[in-house]
């Protein structure tokens, strides 16, 4: 997974991208996102989403990318550190790739090391877990391996730099 490195108290994006170089067709999209809240919160970001209650991941940019008939889900819970999102068209597939939604993240404090990961589910007919079907088969990368063809990210964030936080640089000769 890709590795960003961010200060503590600074907001940083995450975009959620489709690859179909083939043209795959697709009805339907579910995302379901871990992250850890003791490190990191979701801004809402709503302005022209189709669903715009509560705390939201950004879709609104790529409704003509991806023109969805239904939206089911566009929900964060950041004191659980998920995300939950699902969308879909009942007439002609979707064919297309490319950037879905756009997460706004804060980073809260340091830590060397923390994930923003998928949740797969064990069967596609579950509830929860990231999803892209067609007429409710997998299409996602491998279909025999339900994690294939997802990849999350790793997120370092650091402290702030002492003139940032406002704290005031020792003086002296070391």
């Amino acid at each position: 997974p890709q590795a960003t490195v961010i200060q503590a108290g600074k907001t940083f994006q995450v975009n959620v991208k489709i690859s179909n170089p083939r043209g795959v067709p697709w009805d339907k999209i579910r995302l379901d996102i871990h992250f850890d809240p003791s490190f990191l919160k979701v801004v809402d970001q709503d302005d022209g989403n189709w669903i715009t209650l509560g705390t939201n991941i950004h879709d609104a940019p790529y409704h003509d990318r991806f023109p969805f008939e239904w939206t089911r889900t566009n929900m964060v819970r950041n004191d659980e550190g998920q995300i939950l999102f699902e969308c879909g068209v009942f007439k002609s597939p979707l064919r297309v790739g490319g950037t879905l939604a756009t997460i706004h993240f804060q980073a809260l404090r340091p830590i060397p090391e923390t994930q923003i990961a998928f949740r797969m589910p064990v069967e596609v007919t579950e509830r929860l877990g990231t999803v892209l079907t067609r007429k409710r088969l997998d299409v996602l990368g491998d279909t025999e391996d339900a994690g294939d063809g997802v990849r999350g990210s790793i997120v370092s964030i650091v402290p702030r730099s002492p003139q940032e936080s406002g704290e005031k640089q020792a003086k002296g000769k070391f």
